[in-house]
This record gives structure tokens, C-alpha cells and sequence, in this order.
């Protein structure tokens, strides 16, 4: 891992860093995401330096990230919710299905047209002979 040059640091914060100086820190933001990370966080320490904060800055700030904290909870919580309602649409879906699936092999199993019936049914057209190859006859 790259380490950044103070001096060079010092430069770029006070906005005197010369080309090269520019070409450094960008070789050294580049090097890592850890670089970049400690980098940014300097730099955001020292633009929050420059304010003067008062109490109620402070609390504010304290305030904001309760906010932020609260709404990041809030939003993985929809996110669970969203989750659980998809999963009892589809098992809801399956159940239906194999539903429909077995109360309609009981009711054609069950409820069909019994061999007696049709035997009936045929019987009340014509009657007929029927003699097949092997000689007998129906």
C-alpha cells in the first residue's frame, strides 16, 4: 500500500500542489479504495474544521444521522416485508395449484361417468351384431 506524503498532503489541502503533486495523489487514490477512503475522510475533517460549531450543530448533526439511521432501518424492513409478501404469493400460487390438481383427479376419478352408465347409455341406441375376424360374434 502507497503512503501519502504529508508535505504533499499539506500542498493539495491548502490548494498549492503543483501538477506533479496532483499526479501523486491521484496515483495514490488509485492504489486502493483504502487509500481514497483515508484520503476523503482528511479532507472532510478539515472542510468541517474550517467551521466554527455551536451546540446546536452539533445536535443537528447528531439528529441527521438518527434520521439517516432510522430511514436505512426503515428501508430494510420494507425490504423484508417485500421478501416475505412474494414468498406467500408463490406458496399461495402452489398450494392453489395442487388444489385444483387433486380435486380434479378425485372428481374424475370419483364423480365420473361410472362403466354402467354407459353400458346403459349405448344400450338404449340400436343394438347390433357385431361379428369380429375370428369369427365370433358380439
Amino acid at each position: 500500500m502507497k503512503k501519502l506524503d504529508e508535505e504533499i498532503l499539506v500542498r493539495y489541502l491548502n490548494k498549492e500542489a503543483s501538477e506533479e503533486d496532483l499526479n501523486y495523489i491521484l496515483s495514490y487514490l488509485e492504489s486502493s479504495e483504502e487509500n481514497a477512503r483515508r484520503f476523503f475522510k482528511i479532507e472532510e475533517m478539515l472542510e468541517l474544521s474550517k467551521y466554527e460549531m455551536t451546540g446546536t450543530d452539533l445536535l443537528l448533526r447528531k439528529a441527521e444521522k438518527r434520521i439517516i439511521k432510522r430511514i436505512n432501518n426503515i428501508q430494510k424492513d420494507q425490504l423484508r416485508i417485500k421478501r416475505k409478501e412474494r414468498i406467500y404469493r408463490y406458496t399461495a400460487a402452489i398450494f392453489l395449484l395442487a388444489l385444483v390438481t387433486f380435486s380434479s383427479l378425485y372428481g374424475y376419478k370419483e364423480l365420473g361417468v361410472k362403466k354402467e352408465q354407459f353400458v346403459e347409455w349405448f344400450a338404449s341406441e340400436s343394438v347390433r351384431e357385431i361379428e369380429l375376424p375370428n369369427g365370433s360374434k358380439i
